[in-house]
C-alpha cells in the first residue's frame, strides 16, 4: 500500500469514526431513555476503547520500529519523540511466590550467616507497599528470580507532540 492510500484510509476511517461518533452524541443521545440500550451502547464504547488501546500500543510500537531518530520533526508541527522500552511487570504468580518465598533463606552478604526470619517477615518483604522495584529487589537477594514469577513486557515510549 502505497503512501497516498495510507492516508487516505486512515483519513477516511479516523474521520468517519470521529464524526459518527460527535454526531450522535450532540444530536441522538439525549433523546434515548431505554436505559438497557444505554448500558449496552456504554459496553460497546468500552470494548472499542479498549480495543483502539490495543492498536494505538501496537502503532507506537512499530512507529519505534522504524523512527530513525529519538526525537522527529514533522511538518505541520507535529513531533515525534520515544524511548525504549522499559520493562513492565504483569500477571504475578502469587501462589507459586509466595510458597517459594517462604522456602528461601536470606544471607548476609558480608558473613554468608543465614538470617533468622519469621514467616511474616519473609511475606512482608516480597509482598512490600513500596512497590513492584522493592519486590523485585528483595526477591533477587533471596536468590528468586522475578522473571519466574510474572510476565514481562516491554513497551516502548511514544509521545506525539502536536
Amino acid at each position: 500500500m502505497g503512501l497516498e492510500a495510507q492516508d487516505q484510509v486512515l483519513a477516511l476511517t479516523t474521520l468517519e469514526i470521529i464524526s459518527e461518533i460527535d454526531e450522535f452524541t450532540d444530536t441522538q443521545l439525549g433523546e434515548i431513555t431505554d436505559l438497557e440500550w444505554l448500558v449496552q451502547l456504554d459496553q460497546h464504547y468500552g470494548e472499542l476503547a479498549a480495543a483502539m488501546a490495543v492498536a494505538r500500543k501496537a502503532v507506537q510500537r512499530r512507529i519505534s520500529e522504524v523512527i530513525p531518530a529519538k526525537t522527529l520533526h514533522f511538518a505541520g508541527g507535529a513531533e515525534v519523540k520515544w524511548s525504549p522500552a522499559s520493562p513492565t511487570y504483569k500477571g504475578w504468580d502469587n501462589d507459586a511466590l509466595l510458597r517459594d518465598v517462604l522456602d528461601s533463606r536470606l544471607a548476609d552478604h558480608d558473613t554468608g550467616e543465614i538470617l533468622e526470619e519469621s514467616p511474616f517477615d519473609k511475606i512482608r518483604a516480597c509482598y512490600s507497599l513500596g512497590g513492584s522495584n522493592v519486590r523485585r529487589e528483595a526477591l533477587r537477594a533471596r536468590g528468586l528470580d522475578p522473571a519466574d514469577y510474572c510476565t514481562i513486557e516491554r513497551a516502548p515510549k511514544v509521545e506525539i507532540i502536536r
